[in-house]
């Protein structure tokens, strides 16, 4: 995960929760270290993982992501339609997306309430 702190970021240790401070409200500088701390929440992920990421575990992620088996296939119906009929749909990175996304969210919401 990220920390800005005087303009340096820097990793935290893994489950540390981040506030990034707003500079002259600038909500992409926000975005960008919000999108870096979710991008490195799911490197965690990863890489505690390892190269067999068990499907309870992918549960797990998606849950605390806030995502739930309804949501889960309603992003599989979705994507299906999204793709032509001779295409194989993505559904995971699909689901990888839409993680990343409310983990981003998530770390806005932690940096407004911090701010």
């Amino acid at each position: 995960m990220l920390i800005a702190d005087s303009g340096r970021d820097k990793r935290s240790p893994p489950g540390r929760v981040v506030r990034f401070a707003r500079r002259g409200g600038d909500q992409r500088v926000v975005l960008s270290l919000s999108l870096s701390a979710a991008f490195d929440r799911m490197d965690d992920f990863l890489t505690v993982q390892g190269p067999c990421i068990s499907r309870e575990a992918i549960d797990l992620l998606q849950q605390a992501a806030g995502v739930s088996e309804s949501e889960r296939r309603l992003i599989a119906d979705r994507v299906v339609a999204l793709v032509p009929h001779d295409a194989t749909p993505h559904t995971a990175s699909v689901l990888l997306g839409v993680v990343v996304g409310l983990f981003a969210a998530l770390f806005e919401r932690a940096t407004a309430g911090g701010a």
